[in-house]
């Protein structure tokens, strides 16, 4: 049987790249993470859980992953506008420039600098005399609309 290919960008195999993201998710069970990757249980499963996490590479991706995986779980506003961060700084590390606008799109939006409507919130007092009422009881009727008024008349 060969070996597992390298993923270039990580280092890590895909059965050890799925431990990782396994172990993080599950809280930290490494154990748990092992069997779930598929890795052979036949030999001491936690002895050999412990040697994964042990190396350098798989430690150093366990820790990027952690932050990824916070990030994803996290719907605050806070958590939101840190997902905006992150994914500013990893379109603009890949130029994906489309991508970086819109993240600068959405972080504007948040603050208020633009948006696809305007809203304009204001109170007009309504001034109406009394001889008025009736006609306007009329208009409302006719418009189809319910119109519940109490009166102040003894």
């Amino acid at each position: 049987m060969g070996r597992e290919a390298i993923n270039k960008q990580t280092g890590l195999t895909n059965r050890q790249e799925r431990f990782a993201r396994l172990y993080v998710r599950n809280g930290g069970n490494a154990s748990k993470a092992y069997k779930d990757a598929e890795y052979s249980a036949n030999t001491s499963v936690s002895k050999n859980a412990c040697r994964l996490l042990k190396k350098s590479v798989i430690a150093e991706y366990i820790k990027a992953y952690e932050r990824e995986y916070a990030l994803e779980q996290d719907s605050s506003v806070e958590g939101i506008l840190e997902k905006l961060k992150y994914l500013w700084t990893q379109t603009t590390e890949a130029r994906e420039w489309h991508n970086a606008l819109k993240v600068v799109e959405l972080e504007g939006k948040y603050h208020k600098m633009w948006s696809d409507k305007v809203v304009i919130e204001t109170e007009v007092p309504a001034i109406v005399k009394e001889e008025d009422v009736p006609e306007l009881m009329q208009t409302a009727k006719r418009m189809g609309k319910i119109l519940a008024m109490g009166s102040n008349k003894a």
